[in-house]
């Protein structure tokens, strides 16, 4: 990834534009850090001598963005003020966002954060239908990455709701059929 901010682009309708955050460890191995939607920002404003470990690969067709330089963007916040509040919007909402994975990083099993990634993914870009959620399954290999754990781990836990009928999967789609009866498993102890 260059070195400024990127914006996506707000005009675009669908919510299926989408950039997948990797960083590259000192080993060479991708991890997934996040994944940006339409409307957000990502990259960063720091000096071009630093050196960046991590870069975006596009998740989703037809995608469209805006890629500025840092000094672009302090000139671009000073001629639209908006853009400024936009982007303080937006880091106080990474910010709890990271406070709160944190946190759930500390103080929850691991299946609290897997049911509790179903949850907000589903609340994003889920397909409702009547009390069953579709969600396009794009994100397989990076969803233990996301929630702080092995992939094993998450092929358990998955294995464990699917053998409970909470959950279906495949390569292209997973199916919650109760979104609260998943959350419901909750509610018994969890040895992961």
């Amino acid at each position: 990834m260059k070195h400024g901010m990127i914006i996506l682009n707000r005009s675009i309708s669908s919510s299926k534009k989408k950039i997948k955050i990797l960083q590259l460890s000192e080993n060479g191995h991708e991890l997934t850090k996040d994944i940006v939607r339409e409307g957000s920002f990502f990259g960063d404003l720091i000096n071009k001598n630093t050196k960046i470990n991590e870069y975006g690969k596009v998740i989703s067709d037809d995608l469209v963005y805006l890629s500025l330089t840092p000094q672009r963007f302090e000139e671009l916040s000073h001629e639209i003020p908006r853009i400024a509040i936009n982007f303080s919007h937006e880091i106080t909402r990474k910010l709890k966002n990271r406070e709160a994975r944190y946190s759930s990083l500390v103080s929850d099993s691991v299946k609290t954060r897997l049911v509790d990634f179903f949850t907000d993914w589903a609340n994003v870009e889920g397909q409702q239908e009547s009390s069953q959620v579709m969600l396009r399954n794009y994100l397989t290999h990076n969803i233990a990455n996301l929630i702080s754990t092995c992939r094993q781990t998450v092929t358990s836990i998955l294995n464990t709701l699917k053998s409970q009928g909470n959950i279906q999967y495949s390569r292209s789609w997973i199916v919650i059929p109760d979104l609260n009866r998943l959350k419901l498993t909750l509610g018994g102890n969890s040895l992961i």
